[in-house]
């Protein structure tokens, strides 16, 4: 008996990129940019989901699931929904592919309080919402570090900033 609901997650670009991806049925994916248009269909006797995103900057975001064909459809296509608003609300300031790559940090944490082993782990967005950490900082620059360590590193910075000089 397989407990999977899903055997494959990713998250891929217009331009057929995988952003990010969990394999766990070990399914050849030769041709799956050619089902990326539909929103439910078959691939290869299990049902495919697909969600798309559209960008400021023209680019669709996919995020893709082929369940096992074991699996209750309603259900998957209800816990990606739930998935899919807790996205949208990390991007809450709309979608970019710069944004998209600021906050991947987040996607990647939020997939992993998702999915787990191919198994949907929730699917209500309040309680997905919960278990999302927060992070007090929009970049690296924001992150607390001790003083010493620090330092080290500005100094660093600072060498190599002047060895990459033309200046010389």
């Amino acid at each position: 008996m397989n407990l999977r609901d899903v055997l494959y997650f990713s998250i891929m670009d217009s331009y057929n990129r995988v952003l990010y991806e969990l394999n766990y049925g070990n399914m050849d994916l030769s041709d799956l940019e050619e089902y990326l248009e539909y929103n439910i269909t078959l691939y290869k006797e299990h049902p495919l989901l697909v969600e798309k995103r559209e960008t400021k900057d023209s680019q669709t975001i996919f995020f893709v699931i082929i369940a096992n064909k074991n699996s209750n459809e309603i259900f998957v296509h209800n816990a990606l929904c739930s998935f899919l608003e807790n996205c949208d609300k990390i991007m809450k300031n709309g979608w970019s592919m710069e944004r998209f790559e600021t906050k991947f940090d987040l996607f990647i944490q939020l997939t992993n309080q998702f999915l787990f082993k191919g198994i949907i782990l929730e699917d209500n967005k309040e309680k997905l919402e919960e278990r999302q950490l927060k992070r007090s900082f929009e970049s690296i620059g924001g992150i607390k570090v001790n003083k010493g360590l620090a330092s080290m590193l500005n100094k660093a910075a600072k060498s190599m900033k002047n060895s990459f000089s033309l200046n010389k």
